[in-house]
């Protein structure tokens, strides 16, 4: 990846340093540290794995165990439910970018 200095000089960096520097800009950003997304997915679906005995896998998984765990729903709920998180998380990320 092709990059310029703070002297405007145009150096190449591997993908592997340009993630590094990423995540050290969102740590910043995000302040005290920050999380990645790659953490904070893993750590929701560990604690879905507390709850239910089981980490899904896909988004047919959650939405079958959202199913299976919530009272008086119909998997069109669900659907619902999933939908709207998304577009929760879709929204949070266009205002950090």
């Amino acid at each position: 990846m092709k990059i310029t200095d703070k002297d405007g000089k145009e150096v190449h960096i591997t993908m592997e340093e340009a993630e590094r520097i990423a995540g050290e800009v969102h740590k910043i950003r995000m302040g005290n540290g920050g999380e990645t997304n790659a953490s904070f997915l893993n750590r929701a679906l560990d604690n879905i794995a507390v709850i239910t005995g089981s980490r899904p896998r896909t988004e047919d998984e959650l939405k079958e165990m959202l199913y299976k765990h919530t009272s008086n729903t119909k998997m069109s709920d669900i659907e619902m439910l999933y939908e709207a998180m998304e577009a929760i998380v879709g929204w949070y990320g266009e205002k950090v970018r």
